[in-house]
Protein backbone atom coordinates (compact mmCIF):
# COMPACT_ATOMS: atom_id res chain seq x y z
CA UNK A 1 0.00 0.00 0.00
CA UNK A 2 1.63 3.09 -1.10
CA UNK A 3 -0.61 5.80 -0.37
CA UNK A 4 2.34 6.95 1.06
CA UNK A 5 3.90 8.27 -1.38
CA UNK A 6 0.71 10.50 -2.25
CA UNK A 7 1.22 12.31 1.03
CA UNK A 8 4.90 12.71 0.18
CA UNK A 9 4.67 14.80 -2.78
CA UNK A 10 1.01 15.98 -1.77
CA UNK A 11 1.91 19.49 -1.69
CA UNK A 12 4.08 19.68 -5.05
CA UNK A 13 1.14 17.80 -6.97
CA UNK A 14 -1.57 20.45 -5.90
CA UNK A 15 0.40 23.13 -6.91
CA UNK A 16 -0.95 22.39 -10.45
CA UNK A 17 -4.20 24.53 -10.41
CA UNK A 18 -6.29 21.91 -12.12
CA UNK A 19 -5.14 19.00 -10.69
CA UNK A 20 -6.66 20.29 -7.23
CA UNK A 21 -9.89 18.67 -7.94
CA UNK A 22 -8.78 15.35 -9.10
CA UNK A 23 -6.43 15.06 -6.38
CA UNK A 24 -9.75 15.16 -3.80
CA UNK A 25 -11.34 12.69 -6.05
CA UNK A 26 -8.63 10.45 -5.86
CA UNK A 27 -8.38 10.45 -2.08
CA UNK A 28 -12.09 9.16 -2.01
CA UNK A 29 -11.13 6.46 -4.39
CA UNK A 30 -8.35 5.55 -2.19
CA UNK A 31 -10.44 5.50 0.89
CA UNK A 32 -13.13 3.36 -0.43
CA UNK A 33 -10.74 0.50 -1.77
CA UNK A 34 -9.13 0.02 1.94
CA UNK A 35 -5.75 2.13 0.82
CA UNK A 36 -6.38 5.36 2.55
CA UNK A 37 -5.25 4.15 5.99
CA UNK A 38 -4.16 0.69 7.53
CA UNK A 39 -6.32 -1.59 8.59
CA UNK A 40 -6.30 -3.50 12.06
CA UNK A 41 -5.68 -7.28 12.47
CA UNK A 42 -7.43 -6.88 16.15
CA UNK A 43 -10.73 -5.88 14.75
CA UNK A 44 -13.80 -7.86 14.16
CA UNK A 45 -14.96 -7.64 10.88
CA UNK A 46 -17.95 -5.58 10.37
CA UNK A 47 -20.18 -6.19 13.01
CA UNK A 48 -23.53 -7.36 11.11
CA UNK A 49 -23.69 -9.92 9.11
CA UNK A 50 -26.40 -8.84 6.02
CA UNK A 51 -29.54 -10.98 7.69
CA UNK A 52 -28.84 -8.60 10.80
CA UNK A 53 -28.37 -5.08 8.27
CA UNK A 54 -31.76 -6.01 6.47
CA UNK A 55 -33.92 -6.77 9.43
CA UNK A 56 -32.83 -3.47 10.65
CA UNK A 57 -33.98 -1.64 7.49
CA UNK A 58 -36.91 -3.48 7.79
CA UNK A 59 -37.91 -2.59 10.79
CA UNK A 60 -36.96 0.94 9.87
CA UNK A 61 -39.58 0.84 7.00
CA UNK A 62 -41.98 -0.49 9.76
CA UNK A 63 -41.51 2.45 12.21
CA UNK A 64 -41.93 4.67 9.40
CA UNK A 65 -44.70 3.51 7.91
CA UNK A 66 -43.15 3.06 4.70
CA UNK A 67 -44.64 -0.28 2.80
CA UNK A 68 -41.78 -2.78 2.06
CA UNK A 69 -40.39 -3.57 -0.66
CA UNK A 70 -39.34 -6.75 -2.46
CA UNK A 71 -35.84 -7.24 -2.10
CA UNK A 72 -32.69 -6.93 -4.81
CA UNK A 73 -30.70 -9.64 -5.77
CA UNK A 74 -27.72 -10.16 -3.28
CA UNK A 75 -24.89 -8.30 -4.46
CA UNK A 76 -21.92 -10.87 -5.51
CA UNK A 77 -18.01 -9.45 -4.88
CA UNK A 78 -17.49 -10.53 -8.73
CA UNK A 79 -19.94 -7.53 -9.14
CA UNK A 80 -17.94 -5.12 -7.75
CA UNK A 81 -15.18 -3.51 -10.27
CA UNK A 82 -12.24 -3.31 -7.47
CA UNK A 83 -10.72 -5.17 -4.58
CA UNK A 84 -11.26 -4.19 -1.02
CA UNK A 85 -9.72 -5.07 2.34
CA UNK A 86 -11.13 -8.97 3.34
CA UNK A 87 -12.58 -7.57 6.70
CA UNK A 88 -14.80 -5.71 4.68
CA UNK A 89 -18.15 -6.89 4.22
CA UNK A 90 -20.07 -6.12 0.79
CA UNK A 91 -24.15 -5.03 0.40
CA UNK A 92 -26.34 -3.24 -1.18
CA UNK A 93 -27.61 -0.01 -0.87
CA UNK A 94 -31.12 -1.45 -0.07
CA UNK A 95 -29.57 -4.41 2.32
CA UNK A 96 -28.85 -1.15 4.81
CA UNK A 97 -30.56 1.99 3.95
CA UNK A 98 -34.18 3.21 3.96
CA UNK A 99 -34.53 4.93 1.03
CA UNK A 100 -37.63 7.77 -0.30
CA UNK A 101 -38.39 9.75 -2.53
CA UNK A 102 -39.49 13.32 -2.32
CA UNK A 103 -42.47 15.59 -2.07
CA UNK A 104 -43.77 16.13 -6.09
CA UNK A 105 -44.25 19.68 -6.96
CA UNK A 106 -47.24 20.86 -8.43
CA UNK A 107 -49.12 18.48 -6.76
CA UNK A 108 -53.43 19.07 -6.85
CA UNK A 109 -54.60 19.86 -2.55
CA UNK A 110 -58.02 20.04 -2.19
CA UNK A 111 -60.48 21.87 -0.77
CA UNK A 112 -60.74 19.66 2.27
CA UNK A 113 -57.12 19.53 3.51
CA UNK A 114 -55.18 21.49 5.11
CA UNK A 115 -51.57 22.81 3.57
CA UNK A 116 -48.90 24.42 4.54
CA UNK A 117 -45.40 25.67 3.58
CA UNK A 118 -42.68 24.75 4.77
CA UNK A 119 -38.70 25.26 3.20
CA UNK A 120 -38.02 22.24 0.89
CA UNK A 121 -34.63 21.44 -0.56
CA UNK A 122 -34.14 21.30 -4.87
CA UNK A 123 -31.40 19.60 -6.31
CA UNK A 124 -29.25 23.06 -7.00
CA UNK A 125 -28.83 22.53 -2.86
CA UNK A 126 -27.63 19.39 -2.65
CA UNK A 127 -23.78 19.59 -3.95
CA UNK A 128 -21.42 16.85 -3.94
CA UNK A 129 -20.30 16.18 -0.19
CA UNK A 130 -21.78 19.51 1.14
CA UNK A 131 -25.37 21.69 0.83
CA UNK A 132 -25.69 24.70 -0.69
CA UNK A 133 -28.35 27.03 1.57
CA UNK A 134 -27.82 30.12 0.36
CA UNK A 135 -31.67 30.04 -1.41
CA UNK A 136 -33.87 28.10 -0.28
CA UNK A 137 -37.29 28.14 -1.25
CA UNK A 138 -40.92 27.08 -0.01
CA UNK A 139 -43.39 24.49 -1.29
CA UNK A 140 -47.35 24.19 -0.17
CA UNK A 141 -47.70 20.61 0.87
CA UNK A 142 -50.40 18.88 2.50
CA UNK A 143 -49.74 19.10 5.99
CA UNK A 144 -50.45 15.08 6.71
CA UNK A 145 -47.38 14.43 4.72
CA UNK A 146 -45.00 17.32 6.65
CA UNK A 147 -43.45 13.93 9.06
CA UNK A 148 -43.83 11.68 5.80
CA UNK A 149 -40.94 13.98 4.18
CA UNK A 150 -39.63 15.56 7.41
CA UNK A 151 -35.38 15.48 6.94
CA UNK A 152 -33.85 14.00 9.95
CA UNK A 153 -30.44 15.04 11.14
CA UNK A 154 -27.79 12.55 9.66
CA UNK A 155 -29.72 11.81 6.50
CA UNK A 156 -28.40 11.29 3.71
CA UNK A 157 -29.37 13.40 0.49
CA UNK A 158 -28.73 12.24 -3.25
CA UNK A 159 -29.85 13.96 -6.34
CA UNK A 160 -31.35 11.74 -8.60
CA UNK A 161 -29.73 13.40 -12.24
CA UNK A 162 -30.32 15.76 -14.67
CA UNK A 163 -26.88 16.97 -16.23
CA UNK A 164 -24.17 14.42 -16.08
CA UNK A 165 -22.91 16.69 -13.20
CA UNK A 166 -25.75 16.69 -10.60
CA UNK A 167 -25.75 12.27 -11.23
CA UNK A 168 -25.94 10.70 -7.63
CA UNK A 169 -24.47 13.79 -5.77
CA UNK A 170 -24.61 13.27 -2.13
CA UNK A 171 -24.56 15.07 0.65
CA UNK A 172 -25.50 15.27 4.74
CA UNK A 173 -28.59 17.19 5.93
CA UNK A 174 -27.37 18.27 10.02
CA UNK A 175 -30.50 19.75 10.54
CA UNK A 176 -29.52 22.99 9.57
CA UNK A 177 -33.83 24.14 9.23
CA UNK A 178 -36.37 23.60 11.11
CA UNK A 179 -38.72 21.55 9.28
CA UNK A 180 -37.84 20.86 5.99
CA UNK A 181 -38.42 18.37 3.44
CA UNK A 182 -36.74 17.57 -0.15
CA UNK A 183 -38.47 16.92 -3.27
CA UNK A 184 -38.67 13.96 -5.87
CA UNK A 185 -35.97 14.43 -7.99
CA UNK A 186 -33.69 13.93 -4.56
CA UNK A 187 -34.01 10.67 -2.61
CA UNK A 188 -33.44 10.47 1.26
CA UNK A 189 -31.29 7.91 2.27
CA UNK A 190 -31.55 7.08 6.21
CA UNK A 191 -29.31 4.66 8.17
CA UNK A 192 -30.94 2.73 10.86
CA UNK A 193 -27.84 0.51 11.91
CA UNK A 194 -25.13 2.20 14.42
CA UNK A 195 -22.50 0.14 12.18
CA UNK A 196 -22.63 2.58 9.22
CA UNK A 197 -21.24 5.80 9.41
CA UNK A 198 -23.81 8.62 6.90
CA UNK A 199 -19.88 10.04 6.37
CA UNK A 200 -19.17 6.68 5.00
CA UNK A 201 -21.90 6.90 2.74
CA UNK A 202 -21.43 9.84 0.97
CA UNK A 203 -17.64 9.49 1.28
CA UNK A 204 -18.51 6.28 -1.18
CA UNK A 205 -21.35 7.73 -2.86
CA UNK A 206 -19.10 10.24 -4.36
CA UNK A 207 -16.11 8.60 -5.22
CA UNK A 208 -14.93 7.56 -8.56
CA UNK A 209 -16.13 4.11 -7.38
CA UNK A 210 -19.81 5.46 -6.88
CA UNK A 211 -20.04 7.42 -9.46
CA UNK A 212 -18.90 4.63 -12.09
CA UNK A 213 -21.81 2.75 -10.64
CA UNK A 214 -24.52 5.48 -11.16
CA UNK A 215 -23.31 6.45 -15.11
CA UNK A 216 -23.16 2.76 -15.83
CA UNK A 217 -26.54 2.45 -14.35
CA UNK A 218 -28.18 5.63 -15.10
CA UNK A 219 -30.87 6.08 -18.22
CA UNK A 220 -29.12 8.50 -20.48
CA UNK A 221 -29.72 10.74 -22.97
CA UNK A 222 -27.97 13.71 -24.70
CA UNK A 223 -26.15 15.74 -21.94
CA UNK A 224 -28.52 13.95 -19.43
CA UNK A 225 -28.95 10.98 -17.08
CA UNK A 226 -30.93 10.36 -14.31
CA UNK A 227 -31.41 7.15 -11.85
CA UNK A 228 -34.24 6.12 -10.67
CA UNK A 229 -35.18 4.00 -6.81
CA UNK A 230 -34.75 0.54 -8.40
CA UNK A 231 -31.25 1.35 -9.74
CA UNK A 232 -30.47 3.10 -6.43
CA UNK A 233 -31.43 0.14 -4.50
CA UNK A 234 -29.21 -1.99 -6.21
CA UNK A 235 -25.99 0.37 -5.69
CA UNK A 236 -23.14 -1.73 -4.35
CA UNK A 237 -21.27 -0.61 -0.98
CA UNK A 238 -18.30 -1.98 0.98
CA UNK A 239 -18.59 -1.93 4.53
CA UNK A 240 -15.52 -1.70 6.65
CA UNK A 241 -15.86 -2.30 10.37
CA UNK A 242 -17.44 0.45 12.43
CA UNK A 243 -13.69 1.61 13.71
CA UNK A 244 -12.22 1.60 10.29
CA UNK A 245 -14.98 3.96 8.87
CA UNK A 246 -14.14 6.53 12.01
CA UNK A 247 -10.16 6.32 10.65
CA UNK A 248 -11.11 6.32 6.83
CA UNK A 249 -13.40 9.09 7.67
CA UNK A 250 -10.88 11.64 10.16
CA UNK A 251 -8.26 11.05 7.04
CA UNK A 252 -10.32 12.29 4.61
CA UNK A 253 -11.48 15.30 6.54
CA UNK A 254 -7.55 16.07 7.31
CA UNK A 255 -6.08 15.45 3.55
CA UNK A 256 -9.66 17.66 2.68
CA UNK A 257 -8.61 20.39 4.76
CA UNK A 258 -5.32 20.22 3.98
CA UNK A 259 -6.50 20.69 -0.13
CA UNK A 260 -8.35 23.59 1.40
CA UNK A 261 -5.41 25.11 2.44
CA UNK A 262 -2.61 24.06 -0.05
CA UNK A 263 -5.30 25.84 -2.70
CA UNK A 264 -6.05 28.56 -0.49
CA UNK A 265 -2.11 29.45 -0.15
CA UNK A 266 -2.10 28.66 -3.93
CA UNK A 267 -4.11 31.13 -4.50
CA UNK A 268 -2.91 33.25 -2.89
CA UNK A 269 0.45 33.68 -4.50
CA UNK A 270 -1.20 33.36 -7.63
CA UNK A 271 -2.84 36.84 -6.84
CA UNK A 272 0.23 38.43 -5.13
CA UNK A 273 2.23 37.75 -8.93
CA UNK A 274 -1.12 39.08 -10.30
CA UNK A 275 -0.83 42.37 -8.25
CA UNK A 276 3.13 42.22 -8.99
CA UNK A 277 2.72 41.89 -13.02
CA UNK A 278 -0.02 44.02 -13.39
CA UNK A 279 1.85 46.75 -11.73
CA UNK A 280 4.78 46.23 -13.56
CA UNK A 281 3.16 46.17 -16.88
CA UNK A 282 1.56 49.25 -15.95
CA UNK A 283 4.28 51.15 -15.11
CA UNK A 284 5.56 49.97 -18.54
CA UNK A 285 2.29 50.84 -20.46
CA UNK A 286 2.07 54.46 -18.53
CA UNK A 287 6.07 55.11 -18.78
CA UNK A 288 7.81 57.77 -17.09
CA UNK A 289 8.27 60.81 -19.49
CA UNK A 290 12.30 60.86 -18.57
CA UNK A 291 13.87 58.41 -20.95
CA UNK A 292 16.45 57.08 -18.43
CA UNK A 293 14.04 56.61 -15.44
CA UNK A 294 11.80 54.74 -17.85
CA UNK A 295 14.73 52.77 -19.47
CA UNK A 296 15.75 52.11 -15.77
CA UNK A 297 11.93 50.61 -14.98
CA UNK A 298 11.50 48.77 -18.32
CA UNK A 299 15.13 47.08 -17.26
CA UNK A 300 13.93 46.45 -14.07
CA UNK A 301 10.50 44.53 -15.22
CA UNK A 302 12.16 42.79 -18.25
CA UNK A 303 14.59 41.09 -15.66
CA UNK A 304 12.05 40.35 -13.04
CA UNK A 305 8.54 39.38 -14.83
CA UNK A 306 10.04 36.03 -16.53
CA UNK A 307 9.76 34.82 -12.53
CA UNK A 308 6.57 36.33 -11.90
CA UNK A 309 5.13 35.37 -15.20
CA UNK A 310 2.96 32.52 -14.20
CA UNK A 311 0.13 31.80 -16.25
CA UNK A 312 -0.64 32.09 -20.51
CA UNK A 313 -2.61 35.07 -19.28
CA UNK A 314 0.00 36.59 -17.89
CA UNK A 315 2.42 35.76 -20.70
CA UNK A 316 -0.14 37.31 -23.32
CA UNK A 317 -0.18 40.84 -21.38
CA UNK A 318 3.48 40.71 -21.71
CA UNK A 319 3.74 40.41 -25.25
CA UNK A 320 0.95 43.37 -25.73
CA UNK A 321 2.91 45.60 -23.51
CA UNK A 322 6.42 44.60 -25.80
CA UNK A 323 3.99 45.52 -28.44
CA UNK A 324 2.91 48.93 -26.92
CA UNK A 325 6.44 49.74 -26.12
CA UNK A 326 7.37 49.05 -29.61
CA UNK A 327 4.58 51.21 -31.41
CA UNK A 328 5.65 54.67 -28.62
CA UNK A 329 8.95 54.56 -29.44
CA UNK A 330 10.28 53.16 -25.85
CA UNK A 331 11.39 49.13 -26.84
CA UNK A 332 14.75 50.56 -28.21
CA UNK A 333 16.69 54.10 -28.19
CA UNK A 334 16.11 56.98 -30.84
CA UNK A 335 19.63 57.71 -32.83
CA UNK A 336 20.38 60.92 -34.37
CA UNK A 337 21.77 59.96 -37.42
CA UNK A 338 19.05 58.45 -38.30
CA UNK A 339 16.76 59.64 -41.41
CA UNK A 340 13.58 60.94 -39.62
CA UNK A 341 10.13 59.38 -40.92
CA UNK A 342 9.77 62.47 -43.31
CA UNK A 343 12.54 61.06 -45.52
CA UNK A 344 10.60 57.47 -45.20
CA UNK A 345 7.08 59.16 -46.10
CA UNK A 346 8.65 60.83 -49.37
CA UNK A 347 9.92 57.14 -50.66
CA UNK A 348 6.66 55.72 -49.87
CA UNK A 349 4.61 58.16 -52.01
CA UNK A 350 6.98 57.58 -54.68
CA UNK A 351 6.20 53.94 -54.38
CA UNK A 352 2.82 53.87 -54.18
CA UNK A 353 2.76 56.39 -57.27
CA UNK A 354 4.68 53.43 -59.17
CA UNK A 355 2.56 50.57 -57.78
CA UNK A 356 -1.04 52.07 -58.66
CA UNK A 357 0.73 53.32 -62.18
CA UNK A 358 1.69 49.24 -62.99
CA UNK A 359 -1.73 47.99 -61.82
CA UNK A 360 -3.40 50.59 -63.74
CA UNK A 361 -5.32 52.13 -60.58
CA UNK A 362 -5.84 55.33 -59.50
CA UNK A 363 -4.82 55.16 -55.77
CA UNK A 364 -3.83 58.03 -54.48
CA UNK A 365 0.14 58.66 -53.85
CA UNK A 366 0.07 61.51 -51.18
CA UNK A 367 0.53 60.76 -47.66
CA UNK A 368 -1.20 63.97 -45.27
CA UNK A 369 0.44 63.79 -41.50
CA UNK A 370 -2.26 63.61 -38.78
CA UNK A 371 -2.69 66.75 -36.96
CA UNK A 372 -1.58 67.39 -33.45
CA UNK A 373 -4.87 67.35 -31.93
CA UNK A 374 -5.65 64.01 -33.28
CA UNK A 375 -2.26 62.63 -31.93
CA UNK A 376 -3.06 59.35 -29.79
CA UNK A 377 0.14 60.27 -27.87
CA UNK A 378 3.28 62.03 -28.44
CA UNK A 379 5.97 60.52 -29.77
CA UNK A 380 10.11 61.01 -30.43
CA UNK A 381 10.81 63.94 -32.39
CA UNK A 382 12.00 61.78 -35.74
CA UNK A 383 8.85 60.29 -35.80
CA UNK A 384 5.61 60.85 -37.37
CA UNK A 385 1.36 60.48 -37.26
CA UNK A 386 -0.01 59.27 -40.75
CA UNK A 387 -3.24 56.77 -41.48
CA UNK A 388 -2.63 53.43 -41.97
CA UNK A 389 -4.44 53.60 -45.87
CA UNK A 390 -1.90 56.64 -46.41
CA UNK A 391 1.73 54.52 -46.43
CA UNK A 392 -0.20 50.75 -47.21
CA UNK A 393 -0.90 49.54 -50.86
CA UNK A 394 -4.04 47.46 -50.86
CA UNK A 395 -4.11 43.92 -52.91
CA UNK A 396 -7.77 43.30 -51.75
CA UNK A 397 -9.11 43.32 -55.27
CA UNK A 398 -7.28 40.51 -56.16
CA UNK A 399 -8.34 37.73 -53.38
CA UNK A 400 -10.71 35.02 -54.60
CA UNK A 401 -12.67 32.81 -52.54
CA UNK A 402 -13.20 29.26 -53.16
CA UNK A 403 -15.86 27.52 -51.12
CA UNK A 404 -14.91 24.37 -49.02
CA UNK A 405 -16.93 22.02 -50.98
CA UNK A 406 -14.78 22.79 -53.84
CA UNK A 407 -11.76 23.11 -52.25
CA UNK A 408 -12.15 19.64 -51.06
CA UNK A 409 -12.00 18.18 -54.77
CA UNK A 410 -8.69 19.90 -55.58
CA UNK A 411 -4.75 18.93 -54.89
CA UNK A 412 -3.02 19.93 -51.65
CA UNK A 413 -0.35 22.10 -52.92
CA UNK A 414 -0.48 25.78 -51.64
CA UNK A 415 -1.63 27.50 -48.67
CA UNK A 416 -5.13 28.91 -48.25
CA UNK A 417 -5.34 31.62 -45.73
CA UNK A 418 -8.41 33.32 -44.02
CA UNK A 419 -8.68 35.95 -41.39
CA UNK A 420 -6.61 34.28 -39.08
CA UNK A 421 -3.96 32.22 -40.91
CA UNK A 422 -4.03 29.29 -43.32
CA UNK A 423 -7.19 27.20 -42.87
CA UNK A 424 -7.07 25.27 -46.10
CA UNK A 425 -4.82 23.68 -49.45
CA UNK A 426 -5.28 24.43 -52.90
CA UNK A 427 -3.94 23.73 -56.31
CA UNK A 428 -3.02 27.19 -57.32
CA UNK A 429 -1.50 30.77 -55.99
CA UNK A 430 -2.53 34.05 -56.10
CA UNK A 431 0.54 35.95 -54.62
CA UNK A 432 3.97 34.90 -54.61
CA UNK A 433 6.07 37.31 -52.70
CA UNK A 434 6.02 38.30 -48.76
CA UNK A 435 2.33 40.23 -48.24
CA UNK A 436 0.71 41.60 -44.76
CA UNK A 437 -2.36 40.00 -44.32
CA UNK A 438 -5.37 41.92 -41.92
CA UNK A 439 -8.60 39.85 -40.97
CA UNK A 440 -11.27 41.40 -42.09
CA UNK A 441 -14.22 39.85 -40.36
CA UNK A 442 -14.78 37.44 -37.23
CA UNK A 443 -14.98 37.71 -33.74
CA UNK A 444 -10.84 37.25 -33.32
CA UNK A 445 -11.28 41.18 -34.00
CA UNK A 446 -11.98 41.65 -30.71
CA UNK A 447 -10.88 38.52 -28.59
CA UNK A 448 -7.57 38.69 -30.13
CA UNK A 449 -6.96 35.04 -29.13
CA UNK A 450 -4.87 35.06 -32.23
CA UNK A 451 -2.73 37.80 -33.72
CA UNK A 452 -4.93 39.94 -36.25
CA UNK A 453 -1.64 40.48 -38.37
CA UNK A 454 0.50 38.39 -39.64
CA UNK A 455 2.95 37.84 -42.64
CA UNK A 456 1.74 35.31 -45.58
CA UNK A 457 4.84 34.04 -47.72
CA UNK A 458 6.16 31.83 -50.34
CA UNK A 459 3.41 31.25 -52.90
CA UNK A 460 -0.46 30.87 -51.07
CA UNK A 461 -3.97 31.67 -52.18
CA UNK A 462 -6.49 34.33 -49.73
CA UNK A 463 -9.83 34.29 -49.52
CA UNK A 464 -12.05 37.70 -48.71
CA UNK A 465 -11.98 37.63 -45.43
CA UNK A 466 -8.55 38.95 -45.23
CA UNK A 467 -7.16 42.33 -46.15
CA UNK A 468 -3.48 41.96 -48.15
CA UNK A 469 -1.33 44.71 -48.03
CA UNK A 470 1.90 45.48 -50.09
CA UNK A 471 4.46 47.75 -48.63
CA UNK A 472 7.67 49.19 -49.88
CA UNK A 473 9.71 46.20 -48.19
CA UNK A 474 9.23 43.14 -46.24
CA UNK A 475 10.87 44.52 -42.86
CA UNK A 476 8.79 47.61 -43.42
CA UNK A 477 5.65 45.09 -43.20
CA UNK A 478 6.80 43.42 -40.22
CA UNK A 479 6.66 46.46 -38.29
CA UNK A 480 3.14 47.66 -39.76
CA UNK A 481 2.14 44.01 -38.78
CA UNK A 482 3.47 44.60 -35.13
CA UNK A 483 1.96 47.88 -35.13
CA UNK A 484 -1.75 46.65 -35.94
CA UNK A 485 -1.25 44.11 -33.48
CA UNK A 486 -0.63 46.46 -30.43
CA UNK A 487 -3.66 48.61 -31.87
CA UNK A 488 -6.71 48.16 -29.95
CA UNK A 489 -9.17 47.70 -33.17
CA UNK A 490 -12.71 47.99 -31.47
CA UNK A 491 -13.16 51.49 -32.54
CA UNK A 492 -12.49 50.25 -36.15
CA UNK A 493 -14.22 47.23 -35.87
CA UNK A 494 -18.50 47.21 -36.93
CA UNK A 495 -21.11 44.64 -35.68
CA UNK A 496 -20.96 42.64 -32.81
CA UNK A 497 -22.23 38.96 -33.87
CA UNK A 498 -20.60 39.70 -37.02
CA UNK A 499 -17.69 41.45 -36.32
CA UNK A 500 -15.93 42.98 -39.55
CA UNK A 501 -13.43 45.86 -40.38
CA UNK A 502 -13.94 46.92 -43.75
CA UNK A 503 -10.98 48.72 -45.59
CA UNK A 504 -12.39 52.14 -45.28
CA UNK A 505 -11.98 51.85 -41.46
CA UNK A 506 -8.36 49.77 -41.46
CA UNK A 507 -7.34 52.54 -43.30
CA UNK A 508 -8.33 55.16 -41.11
CA UNK A 509 -6.29 53.64 -37.95
CA UNK A 510 -3.65 56.30 -36.65
CA UNK A 511 0.24 54.69 -37.54
CA UNK A 512 3.15 56.16 -35.17
CA UNK A 513 5.68 55.62 -38.28
CA UNK A 514 9.56 55.94 -37.19
CA UNK A 515 12.40 56.06 -39.16
CA UNK A 516 12.86 52.91 -41.22
CA UNK A 517 16.50 52.11 -39.63
CA UNK A 518 14.70 52.19 -36.09
CA UNK A 519 11.57 50.04 -37.50
CA UNK A 520 14.47 47.14 -38.17
CA UNK A 521 15.79 47.45 -34.63
CA UNK A 522 12.66 47.00 -32.83
CA UNK A 523 11.54 44.33 -34.99
CA UNK A 524 14.69 42.82 -33.92
CA UNK A 525 13.82 43.40 -30.09
CA UNK A 526 10.18 42.69 -30.47
CA UNK A 527 11.48 39.27 -32.09
CA UNK A 528 13.60 38.94 -29.06
CA UNK A 529 11.35 39.50 -26.46
CA UNK A 530 8.78 38.03 -28.17
CA UNK A 531 10.83 34.71 -28.24
CA UNK A 532 11.51 34.91 -24.64
CA UNK A 533 7.71 34.80 -24.16
CA UNK A 534 7.93 32.25 -26.39
CA UNK A 535 10.28 30.35 -23.85
CA UNK A 536 8.32 31.14 -20.73
CA UNK A 537 5.17 29.10 -22.30
CA UNK A 538 7.26 26.29 -22.81
CA UNK A 539 8.35 26.15 -19.80
CA UNK A 540 5.21 26.48 -18.36
CA UNK A 541 3.68 23.92 -20.48
CA UNK A 542 6.82 21.60 -19.25
CA UNK A 543 6.09 22.05 -15.68
CA UNK A 544 2.41 21.48 -15.69
CA UNK A 545 3.20 17.95 -18.20
CA UNK A 546 5.79 17.29 -15.23
CA UNK A 547 3.42 17.54 -12.50
CA UNK A 548 0.69 15.45 -14.31
CA UNK A 549 2.93 12.90 -14.91
CA UNK A 550 4.05 12.55 -11.19
CA UNK A 551 0.40 12.97 -10.20
CA UNK A 552 -0.52 10.31 -12.74
CA UNK A 553 2.30 8.13 -11.28
CA UNK A 554 1.75 8.60 -7.82
CA UNK A 555 -2.30 7.85 -8.12
CA UNK A 556 -1.22 4.59 -10.37
CA UNK A 557 1.38 3.23 -7.59
CA UNK A 558 -1.08 4.11 -5.09
CA UNK A 559 -4.20 1.94 -6.40
CA UNK A 560 -1.79 -0.60 -8.63
CA UNK A 561 1.24 -0.58 -6.82
CA UNK A 562 4.03 -1.29 -10.00
CA UNK A 563 7.11 -1.95 -10.43
CA UNK A 564 8.09 1.71 -12.17
CA UNK A 565 9.18 4.08 -9.82
CA UNK A 566 8.75 7.49 -9.28
CA UNK A 567 11.93 8.99 -10.19
CA UNK A 568 11.02 7.39 -13.91
CA UNK A 569 8.81 10.69 -14.12
CA UNK A 570 11.89 12.52 -14.09
CA UNK A 571 13.92 10.24 -16.68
Amino acid sequence: MNAERLLAHFERISEAPNETARLRRFILDLAVRGKLVEQDPDEAPSAHNLDELRKQKDLAYSVEGLRARKPITAIRPTELWFNFPHSWMLCSFDDALVIVSGVTKGQRISSGETSVDVPYLRVANVQRGWLDLSEVKLIAVRASDVDRYRLANQDILMTEGGDWDKLGRAAIWRGEITCCIHQNHIFRLRIPSDSILPEWVVLYANSDCGRRFFEDSSKQTTNLASINLTQLRSCPIPLPPLAEQHRIVAKVDELMALCDQLEAARQQREQCRERLVAATLQRLNQPAEDPASFRKDASFALQVLPSLTTTPAQIKQLRQTILNLAVRGKLVEQDPEDEPAEELLAWIAADRKLLSSAKSRNQSASIHRLPIEANPYSLPCNWAWVRFGDIMYSRDGERVPVSKDERSRLAKNYDYYGASGVIDKIDGYLFDKPLLLIGEDGANLLNRSTPIAFIARGQYWVNNHAHVLDGISEEFLRFMELSINATDLSPYVTGTAQPKMNQAKMNSIPIALPPLAEQHRIVAKVDTLLALCDQLEQQLSQADQQRRRLLEAVLAEALLEPEKTLEAVYA
